[in-house]
């Protein structure tokens, strides 16, 4: 196998991982009775290129290098939110399980959530098997900068499980409506004492 196939057959194999990620968090959805909308991540094919079909990110959104979310999610006591999934392999950072997220993706994750004013989550899957994933874990995508540790190198950030919430079989939604309207509160006094060190200084 060439360098060229190996990369081809590892684009594959995350793209693969994305998909099965994006079914078990829709079947989790479903599990907790959540209405949401997939977002479609697939370029348009040849035939519905030739139908004319409309493309399924906007020219705008495309333009300002915005990244698309996985889901749009409608939760009761909270409103509208994007939710972008992620299926990777839980790890450990400074002794303690952690996941990562890569700088670039989050500077276009946090464009999108700016132009259209919707709340972006992260959610990653805990342990899974292909068909059930009883473990989520979300951060929103503001909190990823002041919780997380961005790596030596500026490229990722590693975030730990413990700063996230985890939603699972046992607590119920009215447990992520709650821990959203916290964390919104906590960053909301984050940001306005960052606003007054910045004008101090």
């Amino acid at each position: 196998m060439t360098n060229k196939d190996s990369n081809n057959k590892d684009q594959v194999d995350i793209k693969e991982k994305g998909y099965i990620g994006e079914r078990l968090f829709a079947k989790w959805l479903n599990k907790k009775d959540i209405p949401y909308i997939y977002v479609r991540q697939e370029p348009k094919t040849d035939e519905q290129e030739d139908s004319h079909w409309p493309e399924n990110f906007s020219a705008f959104l495309k333009k300002t290098g915005a990244k698309r979310p996985d889901f749009i999610v409608f939760l009761a006591g909270i409103g509208i939110f994007a939710v972008d999934v992620k299926n990777k392999e839980i790890t450990e950072y400074n002794s303690a399980e952690s996941v990562t997220l890569s700088e670039s993706e989050l500077i276009r994750a946090q464009r999108f959530s700016e132009i259209t004013r919707l709340n972006l989550w992260y959610a990653y899957a805990g342990k899974h098997d292909n068909d059930h994933c009883d473990k989520w874990y979300f951060i929103h995508n503001n909190d990823v900068q002041r919780k997380g540790n961005l790596d030596k190198s500026n490229i990722f950030f590693n975030i730990k499980l413990e700063e996230t919430f985890c939603a699972n079989d046992d607590n119920t939604i009215g447990d992520l409506v709650m821990y959203a309207k916290e964390s919104t509160i906590d960053r909301l006094k984050y940001e306005q004492l960052t606003k007054k060190e910045t004008t101090h200084d």
